[in-house]
């Protein structure tokens, strides 16, 4: 079935036409069995990749189903979301308690709401949510490749390598904000490269990109920079007009807070290139076959690279957006955008012409096709972000059952998720941050009078020069001389010690 699916050979036939000469019924044979061959290669080649997929959303899947928070940013979504169902705005003013930041853009905070109203208040529809959406991301691969006139075939292989790379696997399926953004951004590439007279529907998805991720300018630009080669001046300002009017109508929408949240709130982080280095490196050696394809498919292709030149113009502006790593707490996530657009074009790269009946390209393709499956199979030594779930049940029924109602956790899942009251929504985004409406009904004063009954944390969180503090320094100063342990937990980094007033009697074990 898969040949049939599929509209072009994926590797190219492995017997060439003979230049000159009388039909030769033994050449109908040798071609027959060639293509016999060549097509068994394919519908194997095609079928590694189906399992490679198949393995990763059951490995996905079975991860959704930990009814904890495996990352930080998990708690900070689904905080907003529920804030949201109270009837709150997503954006509310900085100041009053409990305090609410709301860093990112609004499309995830408000997929997670509904999906809560719908079916309840639980991790699991929304980290499915975000595997549908890499999902998604991986199919628009393949949508793109044919846009610009590639192979189905190989744009499904470069798809399954995005999907089951090492990389996308350490951020798959948790609830953060990358993967709806990617998606979008890649929807707006699509319409755009199959129908470039669409620039308002094309609009209206990067602008949707960048209202999930404000660093989600890598596609919008990159089409911007086409027109303006092109000489398509009329279309550019159009297309200018287009975004800038729905950005500055959404953010209209949003209330006058939003800037607050979506701009201030990140000001003071600090870039270190030496950060960005180290996720770098992690990158590409999770992806060296990726670079290794679009290097061998960009130097045999040649001169048709002129017809797909916007593809490169969306890695090269993807490549710039990736210096954004180098931010205080950013991590491998800020590549995920980049990771798309090279799979793009390795895909566009190796469906030219002088690729099809190449030895070496051939090679290159099954060596990306094994590389897909063999991260699928070997998940189990790439480094994952999996917690301790027994010391997290026991972390959670103490903030569950704790008889005090003013509970500040560093795990902002383990509050929202038992009914309690989040104090704040996203320490780390608070600890970056001062306004100064904070400064009598901020946690530092609240901390310093003792109005928190239990105070929970990661084992280190507390410690002097953390290289990534979730809280500021005198918060952190203010537990430890008001505070005492009352119990320690083997859960995750950000929920290993629980503290009382230092007067308070002790807790049960």
């Amino acid at each position: 079935m898969l040949p049939l699916f599929f509209d072009r050979p994926l590797l190219g036939s492995l017997a060439h036409v003979p230049v000159s000469g009388p039909p030769d019924d033994s050449w109908a044979v040798v071609s027959s069995c060639g293509m016999r061959r060549n097509g068994t290669v394919n519908a194997v080649l095609l079928a590694c990749c189906a399992c490679a997929v198949a393995i990763r959303c059951w490995q996905a899947v079975d991860r959704a189903r930990i009814p904890f928070q495996i990352d930080y940013a998990e708690g900070t979504i689904l905080a907003v979301a529920l804030n949201i169902l109270h009837g709150n705005p997503i954006y509310p003013a900085p100041g009053p308690f409990p305090i609410v930041l709301a860093p990112y853009g609004p499309v995830t905070y408000l997929l997670v709401a509904l999906l809560l109203k719908t079916f309840g208040v639980s991790l699991i529809w929304p980290r499915l949510l975000i595997l549908c959406s890499t999902l998604g991301s991986s199919a628009l691969v393949l949508g793109i490749t044919r846009a610009f006139g590639g192979r189905a075939s190989v744009g499904a292989v470069f798809g399954a390598a995005f999907f089951c790379s090492p990389i996308v696997w350490i951020w798959l399926p948790l609830v953060r904000i990358d993967f709806v953004a990617v998606t979008l951004a890649l929807s707006g590439l699509c319409v755009f490269g199959r129908r470039g007279h669409r620039l308002a529907l094309a609009a209206v998805l990067f602008v949707a990109a960048v209202m999930t991720k404000q660093s989600a300018i890598a596609a919008p630009m990159a089409c911007c920079i086409e027109l303006l080669v092109e000489r398509r001046w009329r279309d550019c300002l159009r297309f200018v007009a287009y975004l800038g009017g729905l950005g500055a109508l959404a953010l209209l929408m949003l209330g006058p807070n939003a800037a607050f949240h979506l701009v201030l709130l990140g000001y003071r982080d600090v870039s270190s290139a030496v950060r960005y280095a180290q996720a770098l490196t992690a990158v590409m050696a999770g992806s060296f076959i990726l670079v290794l394809a679009v290097i061998y498919g960009t130097t045999v292709a040649g001169t048709r690279l002129k017809d797909v030149r916007l593809i490169w113009l969306y890695l090269g502006v993807a490549t710039l957006t990736t210096l954004t790593a180098g931010k205080t707490g950013a991590e491998t996530n800020h590549f995920l955008e980049w990771l798309a657009a090279l799979s793009c074009v390795g895909a566009v790269s190796f469906s030219g012409p002088p690729l099809a009946l190449d030895r070496g390209a051939r090679l290159v393709l099954t060596g990306v096709v094994v590389f897909t499956l063999a991260s699928a199979i070997g998940v189990q030594w790439i480094p994952r972000r999996d917690i301790n779930q027994q010391g997290c049940q026991a972390a959670y029924d103490l903030i569950a059952h704790a008889p005090g109602q003013h509970i500040l956790s560093e795990d902002v899942a383990a509050p929202a998720l038992t009914g309690r009251v989040v104090a704040v929504t996203d320490p780390f985004a608070y600890a970056l941050t001062k306004h100064e409406l904070w400064e009598d009904g901020g946690l530092e004063a609240r901390v310093q009078n003792g109005y928190f009954d239990l105070i929970v944390v990661g084992a280190d969180s507390l410690r002097e020069h953390h290289p990534q503090p979730r809280w500021t320094g005198e918060v952190a100063r203010l537990v430890r001389t008001r505070y005492r342990v009352a119990q320690t937990f083997q859960c995750s980094p950000a929920l290993g010690v629980a503290y009382v007033r230092a007067g308070d009697p002790p807790t049960a074990e």
